[in-house]
């Protein structure tokens, strides 16, 4: 299985989160990878773990990525989390995405929610989002609840998660 690099930044360019994974798939667009318990997560911060198995599908043509956690582990208590995103970019070594803020999770006791509304907004006002990146975010917003609600790819958990283990 080939490893690979995830990085993702922030709009203005600054470092957001790098870690190595196993590359499952990366056909038509569609990234997906593997991330295991115990990797080293680079931030800004310094460096974190990752906590639990995790599935991440990352897309050349949405604006969204997300993640499915193969267990729920306290504190965290995340089924999936999407983030919005500018399209992945993959060079064949590095997959590498820009987030945008705004991010929906499905929480085990509050069902999918949206998280950070309030920074992008603040954002967005503030013209550190350009209105086009503004109408993408809110499209792909959408387009995750109404994927989400009917348990769609890649909202299909369980099946991403059994194709990871495969």
């Amino acid at each position: 299985m080939k490893r690979v690099s995830v990085k993702s930044v922030r709009y203005d360019g600054s470092l957001r989160d790098q870690f190595e994974a196993d590359l499952l798939s990366a056909d038509d667009g569609v990234y997906c990878v593997l991330i295991h318990p115990g990797t080293p997560v680079r931030t800004l911060g310094g460096v974190e773990r990752e906590v639990t198995t995790t599935t991440q599908i990352l897309f050349a043509d949405r604006w969204f990525n997300v993640n499915h956690f193969h267990e729920v582990v306290a504190p965290y208590s995340n089924l999936w989390y999407a983030n919005l995103a500018m399209p992945a970019e993959f060079n064949g070594h590095e997959i590498r995405w820009v987030d945008l803020d705004l991010d929906v999770m499905h929480d085990v006791d509050r069902g999918v929610v949206l998280k950070d509304e309030d920074i992008f907004a603040k954002k967005a006002a503030a013209g550190i989002y350009p209105q086009h990146i503004v109408r993408q975010v809110e499209s792909a917003r959408d387009e995750i609840l109404r994927l989400a609600a009917n348990a769609a790819f890649p909202f299909d958990r369980e099946h991403q998660i059994a194709l990871a283990r495969s």
